[in-house]
């Protein structure tokens, strides 16, 4: 059994389709999904994943930030061994240093679609304080 940790992406929901539909195809029938996002991504995600039949679902909507998804996740696991993480490819830099600060080793996964100029100059501005974030810790 693994756990699959969709992360939830505000205002597009291509984004988080395609997310969903990556973190379906990871998971096999005995794995558990936890989607971690703001309470309108949890409803939406939880709804869509209840049309596709699955239901092993644990939801965490206490984040705001991409920091939280993974310490409120922390918190919820029982086994921090086997855990998918799925996200975007533009926002896995991000989650990789995440996860290395809290001495994880989890595996991501990115959906690979295009991002527009605004997705690109806010995930770079992320990158930087990220970089100084760990830099000074």
């Amino acid at each position: 059994m693994k756990y699959i940790v969709i992360l939830g992406y505000k205002g597009n929901k291509y984004i988080l389709n395609e997310r969903l539909k990556l973190g379906i195809d990871k998971m096999s029938s005995e794995d558990t999904v936890i989607l971690t996002g703001t309470k309108n991504e949890i409803n939406y995600m939880t709804e869509y994943l209840n049309s596709q039949k699955i239901f092993n679902i644990i939801t965490e909507n206490n984040s705001k930030n991409t920091y939280d998804n993974i310490k409120n996740t922390l918190n919820i696991l029982e086994n921090k061994e086997k855990v998918y993480i799925i996200t975007s490819n533009f926002h896995v830099k991000r989650v990789a240093r995440i996860i290395k600060s809290f001495n994880l080793n989890w595996m991501i996964f990115g959906i690979d679609i295009p991002v527009s100029i605004k997705i690109y100059i806010k995930e770079c501005f992320f990158n930087i304080i990220d970089f100084f974030w760990n830099f000074f810790r």
